[in-house]
């Protein structure tokens, strides 16, 4: 993230376009979106821009890749505004059938930070896949050390063995290696959560076994 002052604050236009609120420059396609504040926004930082009457009840964004708890203290100068992340990472819109079951250590570096309202979670819209998400979150949120693969070895989902991936990052080489427990899975185990994450590892299984190596599928899904 730049330390350019709010230069990664956009609003969106009448167009449905994203747009820089200083320069009107649009959204890079590679940056996420996170809504950070509404309202009356005020600059704090030495009184040198005010956002006045022109930004009230518009709903403002910030883009970025990741976070500091430093840059949740600035912002919140800032804005003086609740804060809030909007956290994309378990959101599969753009990536369908990918499904992500993985832990919240990205959220480490600011779930703790002073200034901070709250941390919500754009899900997947799968009703079982978002309950597990939910409750994985809890428990991430109240204990540092919560481990997320006890928890479906708990839910008896038969994940143990193939966790991996379900990941946001998945390695081409866990796919080979765990070929034989992915097939196990796919055709010999039953659990209510199978449903929803078959399209996934189906896929998985297909890319494996034609060999794919398209740059573009590899990506759908994360695949290093």
């Amino acid at each position: 993230m730049s330390e350019t002052k709010l230069n990664g604050l956009y609003k969106k236009d009448a167009d449905g376009i994203f747009r820089n609120v200083f320069d009107g420059t649009p959204l890079n396609g590679d940056q996420k979106i996170e809504r950070v504040a509404e309202n009356n926004l005020n600059e704090k930082e030495g009184g040198q821009r005010n956002f006045g009457d022109n930004y009230k009840e518009q709903e403002l964004y910030y883009a970025s890749d990741k976070y500091k708890e430093t840059d949740i203290k600035r912002w919140k100068a800032m804005l003086n505004h609740n804060l809030y992340i909007w956290d994309n990472f378990f959101a599969n819109d753009y990536c369908m059938p990918k499904i992500i079951i993985d832990d919240f250590n990205h959220l480490n570096p600011i779930k703790k930070a002073d200034g901070l309202s709250g941390i919500l979670m754009n899900g997947t819209g799968i009703y079982n896949i978002d309950k597990l998400l939910q409750e994985i979150f809890f428990q991430y949120m109240q204990n540092d050390n919560f481990d997320y693969k006890k928890l479906l070895l708990e839910k008896g989902f038969g994940l143990d063995s193939i966790y991996s991936l379900l990941k946001f990052e998945i390695k081409l080489k866990d796919i080979e290696n765990l070929n034989n427990d992915l097939n196990n899975y796919l055709w010999k185990t039953n659990s209510y959560i199978k449903n929803d994450i078959y399209g996934h590892l189906h896929f998985l299984n297909f890319i494996h076994k034609n060999k794919i190596s398209d740059k573009k599928i590899l990506k759908r899904f994360n695949s290093v």
